[in-house]
């Protein structure tokens, strides 16, 4: 008897210039090929709709509304297929209450996966009577929960026991950390989007009072525009990111910094940060608050910090003693390793079993 082809749709909320959809979900799509599966994608959100938001650019009413006709349209055609599964990328339809998605999902086999504490944005949504429980229903129908921390599987775990842990993973092959070095001089990264640069500017007394220690350069690997918000005193070069950057560049910096505020959106963050400086052997240095936690063994691959004196200090010494920088640097790529996407590719093959 010949095996079925499995079949699965990922309903990304992004293209593939969206991080999450890319690392949560599109990345595992070769291996998953090459286990026979027939995978579908349907992002939500288009990649245009995403650079206009970095851009903070409007991206126009009728724009969006033809994003959720296509969403429609595509449930519409495919929601009685019942040999497929949904892999779920947090919702169906943003900012649709959750009495409409059931519709589509009604005796269907789905998984959702979250690594954000996205909850927050619906409290604060102007219509939130419709929407504050929504996640909860979604969670409590779902066949599996995947979860990216530790914070999120508190909260998944109220209302569905069947939870998986999947950290966003990395592909540690296209890291080429051995082929350029170090810059010749003393630089700090930071990597990620134009939305969570304000952790950057919001801790600006810190990168201040470093540049009176320290003769360092401050990179951000995220956009150019960027530049606009140059923290006074503190040499900064702004770059575009793109994976070849990200696989280029990082690596050849000294360390690589994750600060973060005490909030709830900031307590759900992934640690994303810390393992792609891992991958690229950057000494991570970061917030003590939420996943950061359980991703970084202080003082072994990175460091822990807990406020503005112990962010200066820790980068001084790490700048003064080479020795120490190097050993942690080696650690850093030896913890790298637990977060390639295939440890976690098994996993997402078994839920599709």
């Amino acid at each position: 008897m010949i095996e079925k082809t499995k079949k699965v749709v990922f309903f990304t909320r992004y293209a593939e210039n969206g991080a999450s959809s890319r690392l949560r979900f599109l990345q595992y799509i070769p291996i998953l090929n090459k286990h026979g599966i027939e995978i579908k994608v349907k992002n939500f959100f288009s990649k245009q709709y995403l650079k206009n938001k970095y851009k903070k650019k409007s991206y126009g009413i009728t724009k969006i509304f033809k994003l959720y006709l296509k969403q429609f349209k595509f449930l519409l055609e495919n929601h009685k297929d019942f040999n497929t599964t949904w892999f779920i990328e947090y919702e169906l339809l943003p900012f649709i209450p959750y009495f409409i998605e059931k519709l589509f999902l009604k005796n269907r086999r789905y998984i959702l996966n979250f690594d954000d504490n996205v909850w927050e944005k619906y409290q604060r949504a102007p219509f939130k009577y419709f929407l504050k429980n929504k996640y909860y229903k979604l969670i409590k129908n779902a066949k599996n929960v995947i979860v990216a921390n530790h914070f999120l599987a508190d909260k998944v775990k109220q209302y569905n026991d069947n939870i998986v842990f999947i950290p966003t993973a990395i592909d540690a092959t296209k890291y080429q950390r051995h082929q350029n070095g170090k810059f010749e001089r003393f630089t700090v990264a930071w990597i990620g989007t134009p939305e969570t640069f304000h952790y950057v500017r919001n801790s600006s007394s810190i990168w201040q009072k470093l540049a009176e220690k320290v003769d360092y350069k401050f990179l951000i690997i995220a956009r150019e525009s960027l530049k606009d918000y140059e923290i006074n005193g503190v040499d900064m070069e702004f770059i575009n990111w793109s994976e070849r950057i990200e696989a280029t560049l990082l690596p050849q910096c000294h360390i690589g910094v994750m600060p973060l505020d005490d909030s709830n959106f900031s307590l759900g963050k992934s640690a994303y940060k810390i393992i792609q400086y891992f991958a690229s052997g950057v000494v991570p240095i970061a917030s003590n608050v939420g996943e950061n936690n359980h991703v970084i063994h202080n003082n072994h691959d990175g460091f822990l910090v807990q406020n503005d004196d112990q962010w200066v200090s820790v980068i001084e010494e790490l700048y003064n003693d080479r020795n120490l920088l190097e050993r942690l640097s080696i650690n850093a790529t030896a913890s790298a390793k637990k977060f390639d996407i295939k440890v976690y590719s098994e996993k997402i093959l078994s839920l599709i079993d």
